[in-house]
């Protein structure tokens, strides 16, 4: 089967319904997923829970609930599923840390965030978990402004430009998100068997061109709506913290360079606004908030 995300035409032996099917089998791929058996080196925890072993082109990834999952050369990406395996599951690392690093490996930065294209000028969302970078662009979707990317946003720079690479259409969302949004939590499937969050598909609306980076806002909590200005090494502080690569922390920076982590940070910071976006936790106050980032993002 064939597909493809991030402007790459992807083979795979597994189904990945998140993904744009495409029609022309004859295609050469950029990248292969398929199964098969893995002998790999010694594993370390990591900072999120993973076990894994990292080189300069290659990264080995484990996960108790799936399997071993070797991510290579930009290229490839090897499954190697436990025994009686839920595909369901199973996806959600392949499409989530193995594409991360896999998009790593091939020279894009990446931010652990949503992004969205708000009347051609890119915008994205990064923060920790809970503070809304689904729901804000489920929000914006729903307003009309079509999705870029979710949860694995890719940077390509051209002559000093940032751009968002289109990916997949999903948008996970919480319950209590899902009815903020006026949808039906029970029409929508579940991400994971065991967790209440949904995904909502749109591949059918996705961006499929390069998007140039307007704008980064870096979520957080506060008592009432807000955005402020970062200084340059504070707006670099948070970039680099909501990098994807630094899920993985000491084993990436020491095998995948650090100065390149930097220097991408550093170019972003330079040519693309960051600002700070704080937000209570009352879902009651979302529409305000989308129309304050309709309204922000005009004048930029």
């Amino acid at each position: 089967m064939f597909f493809s995300a991030y402007g790459l035409v992807i083979q795979s032996d597994f189904f990945l319904p998140e993904l744009a099917l495409k029609s022309d089998n004859q295609c050469h791929p950029d990248i292969k997923i398929y199964q098969s058996k893995l002998q790999a080196p010694e594993l370390h925890p990591t900072d999120s829970n993973i076990l894994s072993a990292i080189s300069q082109d290659s990264a080995y990834l484990y996960w108790s609930e799936a399997g071993t999952i070797l991510v290579k050369e930009g290229k490839q990406i090897v499954v190697d599923p436990i025994d009686n395996f839920d595909e369901q599951i199973l996806r959600i690392f392949v499409l989530g840390a193995a594409f991360g690093l896999l998009l790593h490996q091939r020279g894009f930065m990446i931010l652990h965030g949503n992004s969205i294209n708000i009347k051609g000028k890119g915008v994205c969302f990064i923060g920790n978990r809970g503070f809304g970078k689904s729901t804000i662009s489920a929000s914006l979707y729903f307003k009309g402004y079509p999705i870029v990317s979710d949860d694995v946003t890719a940077i390509k720079f051209e002559n000093s430009q940032a751009y968002l690479v289109p990916g997949y259409g999903r948008i996970k969302l919480w319950t209590d998100s899902v009815e903020a949004l006026g949808l039906e939590a029970q029409n929508l499937p579940k991400v994971h068997p065991n967790f209440e969050k949904r995904e909502y598909l749109i591949n059918e609306s996705l961006v499929t061109d390069l998007v140039p980076l307007k704008c980064v806002y870096i979520l957080g909590g506060a008592e009432e709506l807000t955005i402020e200005s970062l200084s340059p090494s504070e707006a670099l502080f948070k970039i680099m913290q909501n990098c994807y690569c630094t899920r993985f922390c000491k084993q990436m920076y020491n095998t995948l360079s650090a100065v390149e982590h930097f220097q991408q940070s550093s170019s972003l910071v330079k040519h693309t606004n960051v600002f700070a976006l704080k937000r209570t936790n009352d879902l009651s106050s979302l529409a305000k908030l989308t129309e304050l980032i309709e309204e922000h993002i005009a004048k930029l």
